[in-house]
């Protein structure tokens, strides 16, 4: 064993002596087994997994409940003239208890709130009161509004309407009065976008009796509120 070893040293040193011995060889070797570790390791490197993150913060800001202003159409009979030559609008006494109806236009309300609270809608109207008879009054119930046929979304990614959450007047009710008509309720939890509330054609009634209007002009102011569920 000694002998082989010490043989293979010598001739080492022959080659080392005689030139034989190629030491670029060696070196092209060394350089290009490092090279392809090289190369190895750094396809390793290419196959692993980095991620980063941004973080955004959005701060949404709520708007105001709101309702249209409501388009009603006037009670009359017929058309006139007048002494001065002006067209008038007038309802005929005749001695009996008159109904009048008068059209409502669809209402549109709105929720940009962001609280989920639902809401009501009310209507409420003055007594009619007569324009030059002081203190002269149609009595209270004599305007009455239908029940709404619908309440459907505007938009089309507000909250659903459905039999749970949306009540709506169910009866015709008198609105000249403290108290006024709830038009439709929703619940809490819905009511959240835009919508159409939608009433039949003939929505208000006035109801004259023969022992409570006087000849001449009256006039009364027709309020809708939207209030917060809660």
């Amino acid at each position: 064993m000694k002998k082989n070893t010490f043989g293979s040293i010598n001739r080492l040193d022959k080659s080392f002596k005689g030139g034989n011995f190629n030491m670029k060889n060696l070196f092209k070797k060394i350089v290009i087994n490092t090279a392809l570790v090289g190369f190895v390791v750094g396809s390793f490197a290419g196959t692993s997994f980095a991620e980063v993150t941004s973080e955004n913060n959005t701060t949404m800001q709520g708007g105001s409940l709101s309702v249209s202003v409501p388009s009603i159409g006037e009670f009359y009979d017929e058309e006139i003239t007048d002494e001065l030559g002006n067209t008038v609008k007038v309802i005929n006494l005749d001695g009996t208890t008159r109904n009048i109806d008068t059209t409502l236009q669809p209402l549109t309300i709105t929720d940009p709130t962001g609280t989920g609270d639902g809401w009501v809608v009310t209507m409420k109207a003055d007594q009619f009161a007569h324009t030059t008879r002081v203190d002269e009054f149609l009595e209270e119930g004599s305007l009455k509004v239908a029940t709404p046929t619908s309440l459907t979304e505007v938009d089309a990614n507000s909250t659903d309407v459905t039999e749970t959450n949306t009540t709506l007047l169910s009866t015709a009710t008198a609105i000249d009065n403290t108290t006024g008509a709830t038009l439709v309720t929703v619940q809490q939890g819905a009511g959240m976008g835009k919508y159409k509330l939608s009433f039949p054609t003939n929505a208000l009634t006035l109801t004259l009796k023969p022992n409570d209007v006087y000849d001449g002009a009256y006039k009364t102011t027709v309020r809708v509120s939207i209030a917060p569920n809660i």
